[in-house]
């Protein structure tokens, strides 16, 4: 059941108000949400980033440091490690019909 307005103010905290509840500090947000008293910070969260960036960052990468790179384009250093390692804004591989990849344990 959701609590007041005047309740979840008491409690002075996402965290605090959530282990009252016994709820998550998902939830309790979306309560805030609701009175109109949840204002999240401003400009936080995932950028855009452009395919040109990332095509940079990835050219770049053997001449400078990830933390380099994270100050040069305005992002992390876990960022632009992730953007390297491909585990981030992929990049589709595509094979060609002679690329000779071969999958299995043995080559004949």
């Amino acid at each position: 059941m959701k609590p007041s307005k005047e309740e979840l103010i008491k409690y002075q905290g996402i965290k605090n108000a959530a282990e009252h509840f016994q709820v998550t500090e998902q939830t309790v947000r979306r309560w805030l949400k609701h009175y109109g008293i949840y204002h999240p910070k401003k400009n936080y969260g995932p950028k855009k980033i452009t395919k040109s960036i990332i095509q940079e960052i990835r050219k770049l990468h053997h001449d400078y440091t990830q933390k380099k790179l994270g100050e040069k384009f305005g992002l992390t250093q876990a960022m632009i490690g992730r953007i390297i390692n491909n585990i981030s804004h992929k990049t589709d591989i595509h094979f060609g019909a002679n690329a000779g990849l071969q999958v299995g344990y043995k080559y004949d």
